[in-house]
């Protein structure tokens, strides 16, 4: 599959558009690889599958149940009781089910796939990553395989650089991520939300957004302060995207000397009763006194870490609950919760709304998730 690179986009150094076509290539197989757990899970778990597949399942349920009638039947007479192993699919697949989804193991070759409910199109970063480990070690005779692996050893490269491929592929909107790290490739026409978000919803959001963007800038100068190292270690390395990596060196060009790397988790009180917790390139700030959590993820300083966003939201509204654009989201989660969840699910699905919108987007690197956009509208 040739990928269309955006106009104006510059490739990081350490890859080049036919790797970044391969790795696409072996998503893609990846993709229809997961079709084989589907199938195994009309089987074995059927009650996850309702939205997912054009078939009737209601035949494949009451099988199921038939069965696990009979093996709790057989337990309950065995005495004494002995383990008894997962159970097989076509007699070559071994069975795990798990959450929404399930994990099934080649019984004679160890190939493992796994995938949760209910995109067919979709797949998870580090199942993708041990799936490809396997084939760089089994099917060499796979043309994308191959190419991956001459790759990687031209390069020293090990599968890290391909999720750093992968992240590289989601920040040309290649590909788009979620929650959980959840990929699949961008639409060429995506379905726009059916329920509009309303203006004043939308610029609660973006005001939210900016001030916590503002907020970030404290752990951001934590860790310049502390350890830049960090920052050195991602901003030089050969595969961040160069716009990124322009604005992370802005940030130690201060500096007389390249800081030495020091201990890959650190901890300790910085500045005005800041508690801070750096570890493998992150930096979490706690205040003492406020509780006001703050976290940086040592991705792009234009984007929002994620992560920190939302807890620092939950922060917010347990310290400004009345506040007027607080206020509007809070109503809005309300709303479509539906009586299902709490309102602050109600509030990440605003996020989904938001992405799937186009309003904002996902970025990614190996710390966690990042929202970036493009020209928020501010309505304070």
């Amino acid at each position: 599959m040739p990928i269309k690179i955006p106009e104006n986009s510059t490739l990081p150094i350490g890859f080049t558009p036919d790797f970044l076509e391969t790795i696409c290539n072996l998503i893609h197989y990846f993709v229809l690889r997961q079709q084989l757990v589907v199938l195994a899970m009309v089987q074995h778990n059927p009650g996850v599958l309702s939205y997912t597949v054009d078939l009737d399942l209601t035949p494949y349920r009451h099988a199921q149940r038939e069965r696990f009638l009979k093996r709790k039947q057989a337990i309950e007479e065995q005495k004494p009781r002995v383990y008894r192993p997962l159970p097989v699919w076509k007699h070559d697949w071994q069975c795990f089910a798990h959450g929404h989804g399930c994990r099934l193991t080649h019984l004679r070759t160890g190939e493992r796939i796994e995938w949760d409910a209910s995109d067919q199109s979709a797949f998870t970063i580090y199942w993708f990553l041990n799936h490809l480990e396997w084939r760089l070690k089994n099917e060499l005779d796979d043309p994308y395989v191959y190419r991956c692996a001459e790759w990687l050893n031209a390069n020293s490269a090990d599968i890290e650089v391909v999720e750093k491929a992968i992240n590289c592929l989601i920040e040309l909107e290649i590909l788009n991520v979620g929650g959980s790290h959840v990929c699949r490739f961008n639409p060429e026409d995506p379905e726009l939300p059916t329920d509009p978000l309303t203006d004043d919803v939308v610029g609660a959001f973006f005001n939210s957004l900016l001030h916590y963007h503002e907020r970030q800038q404290i752990a951001i100068d934590a860790m310049v302060e502390l350890r830049p190292d960090f920052i050195v270690q991602f901003a030089e390395d050969p595969y961040t995207m160069p716009d990124t990596a322009t604005r992370l060196k802005s940030l130690y060009q201060h500096l007389d000397s390249l800081p030495k790397s020091g201990s890959r988790i650190q901890t300790g009180t910085w500045r005005d009763g800041w508690k801070y917790d750096i570890r493998y390139g992150t930096c979490t700030l706690k205040h003492k006194e406020t509780d006001e959590s703050i976290r940086w993820s040592n991705s792009d300083p234009l984007y929002v870490d994620e992560h920190g966003y939302k807890q620092h939201l939950i922060w917010r509204f347990d310290t400004e609950p009345e506040h007027k654009d607080l206020r509007t989201m809070y109503q809005w989660a309300e709303q479509h919760t539906n009586g299902t969840s709490d309102a602050f699910t109600g509030l990440i699905n605003l996020i989904y709304q938001l992405i799937s919108a186009k309003k904002i987007k996902f970025s990614r690197n190996k710390k966690g998730l990042s929202i970036k956009w493009e020209s928020p509208h501010s309505t304070s």
